[in-house]
């Protein structure tokens, strides 16, 4: 049987996790009691000890006895919720706050650390108290914003019925508009009545007639205007799914709680042989946060309304959007996993024997030199193998997220109960691994085989359309939904800084919540990209390679060539991207921080350009341009990476030079990983000093450097999300906000 403690560990918001009850702190109070109490228990003649201070607790005390430890100052305008002569304690409520405070009668008052333990519950009790009621408001309010705006989108939707001809419905759109001032979508029971909606009708009457004026196609404007209000609708939905789910965390909040107080009083009266716990309960169950029934009444209400105007009346459908259920762990994933495991592992094997026993890779075939098999496959090979180690490691990633209970899905604004778990990514990465070892295999076999045939050396760009395939495969396989979250990233990446508002934003009509904005998941994608440069190069010789024909004549001097014009643009390109999307977070939301962050990439971009004119021209004043530009960018990357990604390096911490909050139980794992990212910051000093590993090509070390970076973006990754997680607790951020469409203005400018 799993003990409650795990259980809440497992249940409980982690956002949240401060202002539940600290049922862990209780049990270490109930142990000190208990070792106090033995104690008397040894030291008392007769031996009674606790079970003699429960007898003496349970009889009738006598009026010395009966004497409460704590003396109040007018109890007679206090709430007494429970008494009783034969109980040993008394909770009395006050009224101004509402505040629990817990009496001590009998035995129980001379036991310093019994007081201590009542003491700690009644801040527990007061802090839950305080806690549900603050989120409780801020739910009422997002209630009326709400209903709100659902009054404006059918109002709209009903002025575009007008506007578009439907004339048999335009005197019940006209009622029902009329109506919808006077009857708010959630009841009056549960949150006070909204104020009446702006004049949508109106505002949007005189847009399309100003839009007439100018020439506009009337039914244009109409067919624009209707996919706004489509996209509206969509927003108003995610942000009815959100709120249901914030109200669901708030229930069960309220339900945890219940149950944590009930078990912790339980093991008291069991250590003490006292009966506190049907007094004390009945103080818990009378509490706001344990009686308040507007959650439940809401999330009925939301249930109702989301069943009625977003899923046709059809409830099934609509409990499945609103409670998405969690992807159960399947055991074949579990067998797959291991499958692929064990056939990659023995494809490795045969490629070292086969290559072994043909002498070596490189000589069995007569016509691939060397020098042509690094110059022309292997930039290939290498490219997959380094998206596969960015997969393995955001999977190890994963686990450790999950492990140390960090709510990535909620960060990544992962569709709920959609996102993969580590055991999926290492199911991908495995297949993957299994299909690049093979078609190696098959390379090394064909080409002892097949001699100077150039149609083998079409083996890795077979494998590498199949990496393209498998990630716009259309079909529901394959796990298509997070495919295709990250195949919208990747756009959001190229086309942020090129998002436009249309005319009807323009107009007022709508709130700029609709415009796209770069969100988290959106830069952390663009971040591992400025990992993958290597990846880049490689992808652009690929192309030119097999692309133009080239791997016909084995002509790579000719791709090669060509890369040394455009590699600026190839290696510039994903720090050139973050720099818009700093760009564009500043102009939306004028954070100047925003600027200071672009300022890091823009300095990356001048120190990778000087290191290409480096290596292009070889001169002294490009080496010197490119140590001081390479160093004046690493240290501020560095500091960028320490103090404001990960939130280290603060000196005024309790915990001396890292943060107030850490999630990793040993500290050591902190430094160890800062001194890692500094050294690994500074693996550009290779290109000054030309390290080249003993025995291995220049492409080997090329890549070998390049999987070090990689490596170093994933363990950057977890402190990263640790930062912003720790940031959402500190926020008490548990749900998405998500910004409504309809502006709420009485008098909208055209």
């Amino acid at each position: 049987m799993v003990k409650f403690s795990k259980q809440l560990d497992g249940q409980l918001v982690p956002e949240w996790r401060s202002a539940y009850c600290d049922y862990w702190q209780l049990k270490k109070d109930l142990k000190q009691i208990k070792l106090v109490l033995r104690k008397k228990q040894i030291l008392s003649p007769g031996g009674g000890g606790a079970a003699a201070s429960a007898d003496a607790a349970g009889s009738s005390p006598s009026p010395a006895d009966s004497s409460p430890l704590r003396t109040f100052s007018g109890l007679t305008r206090r709430k007494i919720l429970t008494w009783s002569q034969s109980e040993v304690i008394r909770v009395h409520q006050l009224p101004p706050d509402e505040l629990y405070e817990t009496e001590l009668l009998g035995p129980i008052s001379q036991v310093e650390e019994e007081k201590m333990f009542f003491a700690r519950l009644d801040g527990q009790l007061n802090n839950v108290n305080k806690f549900y009621r603050r989120k409780e408001e801020e739910y009422c309010k997002r209630a009326e914003a709400l209903s709100r705006q659902m009054s404006l989108l059918i109002e709209t939707k009903q002025t575009l019925e007008l506007f578009s001809g439907d004339n048999s419905a335009k005197n019940s759109s006209i009622e029902m508009g009329n109506s919808l001032e006077r009857q708010p979508i959630f009841g009056p029971q549960d949150v006070k009545s909204p104020a009446s909606p702006t004049t949508t009708i109106a505002s949007l009457s005189q847009a399309l007639i100003h839009q007439s004026k100018k020439n506009i196609s009337q039914e244009t404007d109409i067919h624009a205007t209707k996919k706004k209000v489509h996209s509206a609708e969509k927003v108003l939905r995610l942000a009815f799914i959100e709120f249901y789910r914030g109200l669901g965390l708030l229930k069960s909040f309220s339900s945890l709680n219940v149950v944590a107080f009930a078990k912790i009083l339980k093991k008291y009266d069991k250590v003490t042989g006292r009966k506190a716990m049907p007094t004390y309960l009945r103080a818990v169950e009378s509490s706001f946060f344990s009686s308040s029934d507007k959650a439940a009444n809401l999330m009925e209400k939301v249930e109702k309304l989301f069943t009625e105007h977003f899923a046709k009346n059809d409830r099934k459908h609509a409990m499945t959007c609103l409670r998405p259920m969690q992807q159960k762990a399947s055991h074949t994933v579990t067998f797959f996993l291991g499958v692929f495991t064990g056939g990659f592992v023995a494809l490795l094997a045969a490629f070292l024997i086969v290559s072994h026993i043909s002498g070596s890779y490189i000589s069995a075939a007569e016509t691939m030199s060397k020098s042509s098999y690094m110059e022309s496959i292997f930039p290939t090979f290498s490219m997959l193998a380094l998206v596969l180690l960015h997969m393995y490691m955001y999977g190890c990633n994963v686990y450790a997220w999950r492990r140390e209970r960090i709510n990535y899905p909620f960060i990544f604004e992962f569709q709920p109960g959609k996102e993969l778990r580590h055991r999926e990514i290492f199911l991908l990465s495995t297949g993957l691994t299994t299909v690049v070892v093979g078609g190696m295999v098959a390379h090394l076999v064909a080409h002892v085989k097949a001699k100077a045939s150039t149609s083998v050396d079409l083996i890795p760009a077979a494998i590498v359309l199949i990496f393209l395939g498998l990630l716009f495969f259309p079909f529901d396989l394959f796990y298509r939904s997070s495919r295709a979250f990250f195949t919208r990233c990747l756009r959001h990446i190229v086309f942020a800084p090129f998002y436009k508002a249309s005319f009807l934003l323009k107009l007022g009509l709508f709130s700029s919540s609709l415009h796209p904005q770069v969100v988290l998941a959106d830069f952390f994608l663009a971040d591992q990209l400025t990992s993958q440069v290597t990846l880049f190069r490689h992808l652009e010789f690929v192309i030119c390679y097999y692309g133009w024909g080239h791997f016909k004549t084995k002509n790579t001097g000719a791709c090669v060539g060509s890369s040394k014009d455009i590699m600026y643009f190839v290696s510039l390109i994903p720090y050139w991207w973050r720099l818009l999307q700093c760009l564009r977070r500043w102009i939306d939301e004028r954070n100047r921080a925003h600027i200071a962050n672009g300022g890091k990439y823009l300095s990356a971009m001048v120190a990778v350009g000087s290191r290409l004119s480096y290596i292009k021209k070889g001169t002294t004043t490009w080496l010197v341009m490119f140590i001081i530009t390479s160093t004046i960018a690493t240290l501020y990357q560095l500091y960028w990476d320490l103090v404001i990604d990960w939130g280290l390096l603060q000196p005024c911490s309790i915990n001396a030079w890292l943060r107030d909050r850490l999630i990793l139980k040993h500290k050591s794992f902190y430094f160890v990983s800062m001194v890692l990212n500094a050294l690994l910051r500074f693996a550009w000093l290779q290109s000054i000093t030309n390290f080249q590993f003993t025995g291995l090509d220049r492409h080997v070390t090329e890549f070998i450097f390049a999987s070090l970076e990689v490596f170093r973006r994933g363990q950057w990754n977890f402190y990263r999300i640790e930062n912003e997680h720790l940031n959402n607790v500190g926020n008490f951020r548990a749900v998405k906000c998500v910004p409504l469409p309809f502006r709420e203005t009485q008098d909208i400018e055209v």
